[in-house]
């Protein structure tokens, strides 16, 4: 008895190196984009903090006997990510990635910490410029009718146009910094620690996560009525010789609203935790009891079978990125495309692209190209369908080291609107402009809008995203 419950620890340990062994590639892909810049570090908060929990929960446990590994859900998970490899994203991969390491370890955690576990390794990885590119929009969408129906309760007559709200001729943009994804990471970060020091169960903290959510939304609906209020009283303001204040007025309201959220996120945990302290355990169905064993039993009589194929599915997933590199997605491209020769009403003429041009080119699902008038850059894309390279400039900057400051939204010449912010290194400044346009005179200011307009099949292609970069002192 004593040898056959030793062999089955051996195998244990073998197949949880094998496990570790699987993960290289995410590895790999998660420090690359660690250091390339292009998104915001906060990931690795999450992961420090997932670190320490490890630390605290493996002191209280480390008197337990390590339970067997569940070789069933591990054998599926690992499954599926080979089978989607060749055409999953990096991140969807690295999430499947998680899912591996999560069944891996999840008979080694403590019931009331799985759940916030696998919440806090999602987080970890980089998310923000991802959830801009996808969730930015459609919570744009979301907070401008929210702040839409707020307005006209308070007996403000407003309209609402996509995005735009228009309050007595006034057009008020609810733009991509005010859909509130980095505060909505922030509140999920903080439901998930929250969770795992207080131990909430599985639903405890799905009820906590989807909360958080509901706060952030309803925090940014109040967030953007008040300053639309604001924006409105502001006339009024100045004729009373008050000192511009509106900078340190959305910052105030900002930060007010995040401290609020957070504030309710923990509250509400802890109120979770003593429900779930004070809660019977609920009688279970003879039925489900019956079913749920039979579930085991058969579980346990695959699972020796499953854990001798578990080591070759390792290696054979390990050894993907050499045999089946993720597919790049391809263009079928146009015999010629027609460049611009005059931008926002500035004649233009094309330049050489520069080196980290050149070598992103060569993955880009479409043509781009450079020019100049002679004072302001000028950075063209060309895409025919919706394709997730054709991030923001925004991503480009912070990718080559410098930081970003969103600004408000700019009127070009012929009234075309453009995304605005400043990117500054080392000394110098830029104000970079940016849209997306085709050719049949639909025009977006950010990417997430365009990609749902695309998916949506509002719009045809060819599109043309055109970036102005101009150095400010």
């Amino acid at each position: 008895m004593e040898q056959t419950q030793k062999k089955s620890v051996n195998a244990d340990q073998l197949n949880l190196m094998a496990l570790i062994v699987v993960i290289w590639p995410g590895v790999v892909w998660y420090v690359e984009r660690l250091f390339d810049h292009s998104d915001e570090p906060c990931g690795l908060l999450a992961l420090v903090s997932l670190g320490a929990l490890e630390i605290w929960r493996s002191r209280e446990q480390e008197s337990q006997t390590p339970a067997p590994l569940d070789y069933t859900s591990v054998f599926l998970a690992l499954l599926l990510y080979i089978a989607t490899y060749n055409m999953a994203p990096h991140l969807t991969a690295a999430v499947m990635l998680i899912f591996v390491l999560w069944f891996s370890l999840i008979s080694k955690v403590p019931a009331t910490y799985r759940a916030s576990f696998f919440g806090l390794a999602a987080l970890s990885l980089p998310l923000i410029s991802s959830l801009n590119f996808y969730a930015g929009y459609p919570l744009r969408i979301v907070i401008a009718s929210g702040a839409c129906v707020a307005l006209n309760i308070l007996g403000l007559s407003t309209i609402l146009d996509g995005t735009m709200l228009s309050l007595y001729g006034q057009q008020i943009a609810i733009d991509a910094p005010c859909s509130g994804v980095s505060m909505l990471w922030t509140s999920l970060f903080v439901a998930m620690l929250c969770a795992a020091i207080n131990s909430l169960k599985t639903k405890a903290t799905l009820l906590i996560a989807l909360l958080s959510i509901f706060l952030v939304i309803a925090g940014n609906i109040w967030r953007a009525t008040t300053l639309v209020i604001f924006d409105t009283l502001k006339p009024v303001l100045v004729s009373f010789h008050l000192p511009d204040s509106e900078a340190s007025v959305h910052l105030g309201v900002g930060v007010f609203t995040f401290i609020l959220i957070c504030a309710l996120t923990i509250f509400a945990s802890f109120k979770l935790q003593k429900t779930q302290v004070e809660t019977p355990a609920a009688s279970l169905n003879p039925k489900s009891v019956f079913l749920w064993s039979r579930l085991q039993v058969i579980c346990a009589r695959y699972r020796m079978r499953v854990a001798h194929v578990l080591v070759p599915l390792c290696l054979i997933a390990a050894m993907l990125p050499a045999f089946a590199p993720h597919s790049q997605a391809s263009l079928a491209v146009p015999p010629s495309i027609v460049w611009p020769t005059e931008i926002n009403g500035n004649e233009v003429v094309p330049v050489q692209t520069l080196g980290e041009e050149e070598a992103f080119a060569r993955d880009f699902p479409g043509q781009m190209k450079r020019f100049t008038d002679g004072t302001s850059s000028y950075f063209v894309r060309v895409v025919w369908r919706e394709t997730r390279q054709l991030h923001p400039s925004s991503d480009c900057f912070r990718g080559m080291g410098y930081s970003i400051e969103p600004g408000p939204l700019q009127i070009g010449k012929q009234q075309s609107r453009w995304n605005s912010f400043e990117a500054s290194k080392q000394g110098q400044k830029y104000l970079v402009m940016e849209r997306i346009v085709n050719e049949h005179g639909n025009s977006w200011t950010d990417v997430s809008a365009w990609y749902w307009s695309v998916v949506m099949g509002r719009t045809r292609g060819p599109w043309t995203a055109i970036t102005i970069a101009r150095r400010i002192s």
